[in-house]
């Protein structure tokens, strides 16, 4: 369920110092309705608290970013299973891999197959 409109708005009107917040009614408005998508009044205070703490050109999000910030692509998300039969990645959908002396995780095989 999404947050009220207003806290939504008073998360936004925190937005409105820095750079490039919009000054279009309409512009405006599509961020409410991205602050909105929030989860909880909690996540929307932190995602505001976030971004202007480590913002360092001090820019306005778009929708977009409020957006995604709610709703991040599966790809990202590493602790849902998505095939608990595989062998490789123990369900996970990720692999370990060194490259490098590097570390870093890839998808497993058995993602691109379901």
């Amino acid at each position: 369920m999404p947050i009220d409109p207003a806290i939504a708005y008073v998360l936004v009107r925190r937005l409105s110092g820095l750079s490039y917040f919009p000054q279009d009614e309409g512009a405006v408005g599509q961020l409410l309705k991205a602050m909105m998508e929030a989860p909880t009044r909690e996540a929307a205070e932190g995602f505001v608290d976030s971004w202007t703490l480590t913002q360092r050109k001090r820019e306005c999000p778009k929708p977009g970013d409020i957006f995604d910030y709610f709703h991040p692509p599966d790809d990202y998300n590493l602790s849902s299973p998505k095939n608990t039969g595989c062998p490789v990645c123990g369900g996970s959908g990720w692999i370990w891999v060194e490259k490098g002396g590097f570390s870093c995780v890839k998808k497993c095989a058995c993602i691109a197959a379901a």
